[in-house]
């Protein structure tokens, strides 16, 4: 007998009663569910409903961006977790008119970021993370909507051909500059900032660390040996590497742009080393070099010209660990994050997410024999490890 919508939705309001503690929840459940609301909703919705939606979606980040500038957030963070705010108060704690601040609010509580009882209004639990003083604050600041915005017009004027030059990218047509991204990044702290915050953020992944699926203690055991984390951002990876192995022999170094790595707090043996991945590398014959979702930054072009001088520094016992993204070979099977993530790479780099075969292909482009991909015990396709050595 088919099941009701009726007594679909009493399971799902008696799930939202009791939800179950993260801990209990078994690996990929939730995920599970996410996607199969998702097809249920595409299923019965009307068509104009899915247009619609689909249409107004774009709006939601400029929304909370404008919340955010006004102060909106700030005004709850202030009174504390689940306390109500009337129109008035918020209207006295918070930037513009009031006609503005019905609006926006108007909006929040459809995108159910706020909901609104007896004329007051209460914030939703997450929706404290979009205040000025945090990093997911910084994140919300961080994505640029003008490029994808702009990517139609880019994309038409070059006949729907893949960009493939970083210098020439939806970036720099939506920003009308000729920097690449990460100039435009440097060249403007406001913008520096909430990019750098975003890149220390904990992954969709973090629980499975590439340390956890690595035998680091077997390959990485002399006090000779140098671990070099190339375009390491803030260190975070690096890190938490030394969090888990504090004993680790060696030494451990952290590398990015100057722009980066400028005012960076790292755990005591961590050494920091501004560099351009472009330059020459400085540090010859480490025991690894490792580099986390950096070449998906870039399109095949610049990728091997970072390759070239990594294989350049390498010697004959030196290995390369790239931790990446990776796309299924069927195109069928990514999550939305990995789908999306690939979109973002082509809006900013002309670059894009790769599949284990491009991945691998790309390394022999380079001259590097590939000699094991690494992949985490759970069930999470999109991510892998990919050790390689240089071809001599």
């Amino acid at each position: 007998m088919a099941t009701s919508i009726s007594e679909v939705t009493r399971a799902v309001e008696a799930l939202l009663a009791n939800p179950p503690p993260v801990e209990d929840r078994k690996d990929g459940e939730a995920e599970h569910l996410f996607d199969a609301m998702e097809r249920l909703r595409v299923t019965l919705e009307k068509p104009e409903q899915t247009v619609n939606r689909i249409i107004f979606s774009c709006r939601t980040l400029p929304i909370i961006k404008i919340a955010q500038g006004m102060g909106i957030f700030d005004a709850f963070a202030d009174v504390g977790l689940n306390h109500p705010l009337t129109l008035g108060q918020l209207d006295e704690q918070t930037k513009g008119d009031r006609t503005m601040l019905t609006r926006i609010l108007r909006l929040l509580i459809t995108e159910k970021v706020i909901t609104k009882s007896n004329d007051e209004y209460t914030l939703a639990p997450f929706a404290y993370q979009f205040r000025n003083d945090t990093v997911s604050g910084e994140v919300v600041k961080h994505f640029h909507a003008i490029t994808a915005i702009q990517s139609p017009n880019y994309l038409k004027a070059r006949d729907y051909m893949s960009p493939d030059d970083a210098f020439d990218a939806p970036h720099q047509f939506a920003n009308n500059t000729k920097n690449h991204y990460f100039h435009w990044l440097a060249d403007d702290e406001e913008r520096q900032r909430p990019f750098n915050a975003t890149m220390s953020l904990p992954r969709h992944d973090d629980h499975n660390q590439w340390f956890d699926i690595y035998p680091v203690r077997e390959r990485l055991n002399d006090e000779s040996h140098v671990f070099v984390d190339l375009g390491g951002g803030s260190g975070h990876d690096i890190a938490r590497l030394k969090t888990k192995f504090p004993d680790l022999p060696g030494r451990l170094v952290l590398q990015d742009l100057p722009a980066v790595v400028r005012g960076v707090s790292l755990p005591n043996g961590i050494e920091i080393n501004p560099h351009n991945m472009f330059d020459p590398q400085p540090i010859k014959d480490a025991r690894a070099y490792y580099m986390r979702t950096v070449l998906h930054d870039w399109p095949d072009k610049q990728a091997l010209e970072v390759l070239s001088r990594v294989r350049e520094a390498m010697g004959k016992d030196s290995i390369l660990l790239i931790n990446e993204n990776v796309l299924s070979e069927s195109g069928a099977d990514d999550t939305p994050v990995v789908a999306h993530t690939d979109f973002t790479m082509m809006l900013n780099f002309s670059s894009r997410e790769r599949t284990e075969s491009e991945w691998i292909e790309l390394l022999q482009k380079a001259d590097l024999k590939l000699i094991k991909v690494w992949r985490p015990r759970v069930t999470i396709k999109s991510r892998a490890l990919f050790e390689a050595m240089r071809v001599d």
